[in-house]
Formats: structure tokens, C-alpha cells, sequence
């Protein structure tokens, strides 16, 4: 891995750019242009998918990196965007939330090995993304999680589907339900992620895991072969574990249609499991919960950003 001089551009849009790293690796980088953070907008996904098209038919291409610019790897979906979906029918949110599962999917079916750095923050679908890679490595202070819960929605672009193939149907039970941020010894210990490392040598860690996949010291096909096939464990685990969510369901129904999605998507191929993930999603997003909270997430943005800015008025 010491060639890292060939910097050709195989892809380059507003959000995220692809080059050569050298030893025929790439790196997939998420890059702003506009100066926010990285975010998987409408915008964002189409140039995902774009350069994704374009690496599955690039020649010697031998394995991934898929980092980001700045010190957060991707805070997630664009929440402004998840308004205009409510007034959709289930059969329209499907289509229109289809471009994140379908990217994360092209991802994971690249014909070499991929290595998400995980820098900062990778919430939602920043970690679905993340899960979709055939390895992870983690800043020793980022974080990670699937809150979605906390705005009444749930994972819908495979976060049901792969963190349990990943870390177990219980781990992922917990991660989505409880919907919290997890630091770096968390997400080791519970198989979420491959190495930890100093946010200093993040890149360069990366690259490693990244050049040892590709020559095959690290067995990534089988990686990709668990996150494909049902999932050998006991499917009523999830809803055992969770108690009965009947008395959950008027209160929030996202969190109670967590444990019976985990065991319908454990017993499924990954394909059809993402479809049952989606289908559940549509529903759920219909729902006056999923609107009211966040909406109300929305306007407590806003008024952080009024305060932020009547703090640097009055100082």
C-alpha cells in the first residue's frame, strides 16, 4: 500500500468524488461541496448509484475505500425530505426510498472487496451504508447507531437486514429499538465493526484492511455470502426478547414493528428481505407518529440554528 500517487478521478460530482488510490484500489469519498455535512439526500444517492455503475464496469479494479472528507463519515437521510412523503401512497414512498437500498445493494454486490472508514458520525443510513461494505474500521471516537426509531420511522435500507447477519439478531434488536449512538468499544465488541483505530490513522487502517481483502488474506466473499442468505438463528428470538409489542403499537408503532421485521427478514435471502424491510418502511412513514415527530425534530434544528445565530449577533 505504499503507491498512493496515482490520484486519477474515475468519478466526480457535488457530493462525493471516486479516484484511484494505486495497487488498482479506489476510494469512494464523500465530499460536500456546499459545506454540510455528508447527508444521503436525493442528490447524494444519484451520484451514489453513478459512480457505483461506473466502478462495477471499470477494468483492475481490485478493491474500495469508501471514506469521507471531513471528520463525519454520513449523518444519515436528509430528514427535510421525509416530509414530502407523507402525503404519498404506500406504493410512491416505496419507489421514492428504493434509491437508498438499491445503491447499498449495488455496493455490497461490487465485484471486490469494500472498506468503509468510519470517521465521526455514521447514523441511520450512514451506517447502512457502512454495513453494506465487506469490512468496517472505526475512529477510536466516532459513533455510530440506526436512530430512526426517535422519529417514529425505522431503518429502511437494509438496517434489519444486515446488522443481524452482521452482530446477531439480539444486537440488532437492541441498536434499532433503542435507537442510541454506540462508540468504537461497543461496536467492536459486538462484531459491528473490524478494527478500531486512533482517528489520526483512520485512512491509513483502512487501506490496510482494504489491501490484506484484496490479496486475500481476509476472506470478503464470505462476508458478503452471510450478509445474503437468511440468517441461521432462531427467528422468534427478536419478538421473545422484546416482550409483547401490542401495548407499544398506538403509542409508536415504528417500535413495535421492530422485533416481527428482524424475524420475517431473518428467515429471507437478502433481496427479498429488503423488500419486506421497504414495504414496512412505506407503512410506517404513513403513520401521524412518524409525521409529528419529525416535524418536531425539524423545528428543534431550526431553533438551535436561531439560537446559534442570535448568540453570534449579541456576541
Amino acid at each position: 500500500m505504499d503507491n498512493l500517487t496515482d490520484q486519477s478521478t474515475l468519478f466526480e460530482g457535488q457530493s462525493l468524488w471516486v479516484r484511484a488510490v494505486g495497487d488498482q484500489l479506489f476510494e469512494l469519498c464523500f465530499d460536500r461541496q456546499d459545506g454540510s455535512a455528508n447527508k444521503l439526500d436525493s442528490c447524494t444517492l444519484k451520484e451514489l448509484n453513478e459512480a457505483l455503475a461506473q466502478l462495477a464496469q471499470a477494468d483492475a479494479v481490485c478493491g474500495l475505500l469508501v471514506s469521507s472528507a471531513t471528520d463525519v463519515f454520513v449523518v444519515g437521510a436528509d430528514v427535510h425530505e421525509f416530509v414530502q412523503r407523507f402525503a404519498l401512497d404506500e406504493a410512491a414512498i416505496i419507489d421514492d426510498v428504493r434509491g437508498a437500498s438499491d445503491a447499498f445493494r449495488a455496493l455490497e454486490d461490487l465485484p471486490f472487496p469494500t472498506v468503509a472508514a468510519i470517521g465521526g458520525y455514521a447514523l441511520g443510513g450512514g451506517l447502512e451504508l457502512a454495513l453494506a461494505c465487506s469490512f468496517r474500521v472505526m475512529s477510536s471516537v466516532a459513533q455510530i447507531g440506526l436512530p430512526e426509531v426517535k422519529l417514529g420511522l425505522i431503518p429502511g435500507a437494509g438496517g434489519h437486514v444486515r446488522l443481524p447477519r452482521v452482530a446477531g439478531i439480539s444486537v440488532a434488536l437492541q441498536w434499532i429499538t433503542e435507537g442510541n449512538s454506540f462508540r468504537a468499544e461497543a461496536a467492536l465488541a459486538a462484531n459491528v465493526v473490524y478494527d478500531v483505530c486512533e482517528p489520526n490513522t483512520l485512512r491509513q487502517a483502512a487501506l490496510k484492511v482494504l489491501q490484506q481483502a484484496a490479496a486475500g488474506d481476509l476472506d470478503w466473499q464470505e462476508e458478503r455470502r452471510k450478509k445474503c442468505t437468511h440468517l441461521n438463528a432462531d427467528t422468534g428470538h427478536a419478538t421473545h426478547l422484546s416482550g409483547d409489542p401490542t401495548s407499544k403499537s398506538a403509542e409508536l408503532p415504528a417500535l413495535a414493528a421492530v422485533p416481527g421485521l428482524l424475524a420475517r427478514c431473518a428467515r429471507l435471502q437478502r433481496d427479498a428481505a429488503l423488500e419486506e424491510e421497504l414495504r414496512t418502511f412505506a407503512g410506517i412513514v404513513r403513520t401521524p407518529q412518524a409525521a409529528q415527530l419529525v416535524q418536531a425534530f425539524i423545528d428543534a434544528q431550526a431553533a438551535r440554528r436561531l439560537a446559534r445565530q442570535v448568540n453570534t449577533v449579541t456576541n
